[in-house]
């Protein structure tokens, strides 16, 4: 993969990362923000009703499409 397409994948991933962050009120760990951004719905997911937030489904297709992200790796290698 050329540079400047692994920068902008970076990029997109970062941007992904940061905005599902905000949207559950930067109030969660890591192990929380990941199984938001990859679909994962465990109890804690469900009280806070972060499987309905919006944004993600359109989002997630893209992303899971694309193959593994660094985030995931980064915060939960057992994943």
């Amino acid at each position: 993969m050329p540079a400047s397409e692994t920068i902008d994948r970076v990029q997109d991933e970062l941007s992904l990362l940061l905005e599902t962050i905000l949207l559950v009120k930067e109030k969660h760990q890591s192990e929380h923000v990941v199984n938001v951004l990859i679909g994962k719905v465990d109890q804690q997911v469900k009280n806070y009703k972060h499987d309905k937030l919006e944004v993600l489904p359109k989002v997630l297709t893209e992303v899971i499409a694309s193959g593994p992200h660094w985030f995931v790796r980064r915060f939960l290698p057992a994943y």
